[in-house]
């Protein structure tokens, strides 16, 4: 049986995940220019390459090993593994970076059409009762809170709760940047009037401070950006 939300080609029918496919695909160069303007670092990113989701490879999107695989460093895999079980974080988009100073990195997207969109039902793992599931849930919990320790909380806030799929990608960038020593970037694409439903850019800008106070992000973040763009038909 087919996946309802797209077509045989891997297009999907609406939300978050068409306007992505639709972003990257139809207007690359505008988004790879605000992608570049909006992760700042001693050496931003001035030559980005999409790795997904591409309509020459079904507009496919990837998770832990085949993540890794994507964007080059196969030889990550067991490390990652370590650090996260398998069942992880989903890219809507990914990308590979090189600065002027050849510094190589990658981009990071997640995907998002209105605001609930960002809450969802919290962390799952652990809850099946499986001793392999409460394995997955302890080396998650762990996972969070070495993050959290990485960005000097002082309040720790509930990442495993209805923030969980925010937390668990800014996790991913903690293992990226600290453990496997590569420069990533998170980059959430936020759209504007999505017929699926309607959010004014104003919403948007008004409704974000309150999520990052929520997730415990008190000071901006150079390695993250929220991009604001137009839907597209």
């Amino acid at each position: 049986m087919g996946n309802p939300r797209v077509d045989q080609t891997g297009r999907a029918h609406r939300g978050s995940q068409r306007q992505v496919q639709t972003w990257v695909n139809e207007h690359a160069a505008e988004l790879n220019q605000g992608s570049s303007r909006r992760c700042p670092s001693s050496l931003p990113p001035t030559q980005i390459t999409w790795r997904s989701p591409l309509r020459a490879d079904e507009y496919r999107e990837y998770a832990d090993a085949a993540f890794l695989t994507r964007i080059g460093r196969p030889d990550l895999v067991a490390e990652l593994a370590r650090f996260w079980p398998s069942g992880g974080p989903v890219w809507d988009g990914l990308t590979t970076s090189q600065s002027a100073a050849g510094a190589k990195g990658v981009i990071l997207v997640e995907g998002k059409s209105y605001p609930a969109e960002i809450e969802g039902p919290g962390c799952q793992a652990g809850k099946a009762g499986s001793e392999a599931s409460r394995q997955s849930r302890i080396k998650i919990a762990s996972a969070l809170r070495q993050t959290q320790t990485w960005l000097e909380m002082a309040d720790i806030p509930d990442w495993m709760g209805p923030l969980y799929q925010s937390a668990n990608r800014i996790a991913h960038v903690y293992w990226l940047r600290e453990k496997a020593m590569i420069d990533a970037w998170l980059v959430h694409m936020l759209f504007a009037n999505d017929p699926i439903r309607p959010t004014p850019r104003e919403k948007w800008e008004s409704w974000l401070p309150t999520i990052e106070e929520r997730l415990g992000l008190s000071k901006p973040l150079g390695w993250h950006a929220n991009v604001i763009l137009e839907a597209q038909g």
